[in-house]
């Protein structure tokens, strides 16, 4: 029997993503130039790391890059300052890129998400809330390692 992990704030399920009915719902509309990095075009600029008056870890929207505040958004408030959350999340994304499991999905606080090895789908569950996006799942990876570095100490505030 799997074992369903759960933390305050989030529901999390391990194992084979959901129905084509609820993936398709889950889904979210990808941002043109996260379309285009897919594809293989230009790269996008990293967010802006920093802390804000109260020592809160924040990822900051690149300018001219407004597809990726789904992301920055879940990196503040599901991932927060959680080194642990992102070892666990670095770990599951490993094993959806390997095969070993189909897809995976969490309720947090702000999204939902939905791997797959596809890539990365980030849905507000608030209405009105920041848009949602897609993202090539390396790139999503690469963002989780640079919001753990950072929350370590071990990279510079970008």
């Amino acid at each position: 029997m799997a074992r369903k992990e759960k933390t305050k704030g989030s529901k999390e399920t391990p194992g084979k993503a959901t129905g084509k009915k609820a993936q398709a719902k889950a889904k979210a509309k990808p941002n043109a130039k996260v379309q285009a990095e897919a594809r293989g075009g230009e790269a996008l600029p990293p967010p802006h790391f920093h802390r804000d008056a109260q020592g809160d870890p924040r990822a900051e929207v690149p300018e001219g890059q407004a597809g990726l505040a789904g992301l920055c958004g879940f990196l503040e408030s599901d991932l927060q300052g959680s080194i642990a959350a992102c070892d666990r999340l670095l770990g599951i994304l490993d094993r959806v890129a390997a095969g070993a499991v189909a897809g995976y999905e969490r309720t947090g606080n702000a999204f939902r998400l939905v791997l797959t090895p596809e890539g990365a789908s980030l849905v507000p569950l608030a209405t009105g809330a920041v848009a949602g996006c897609q993202v090539p799942l390396d790139r999503f990876r690469e963002m989780v390692a640079a919001w753990r570095a950072f929350l370590l100490g071990t990279a510079p505030e970008t």
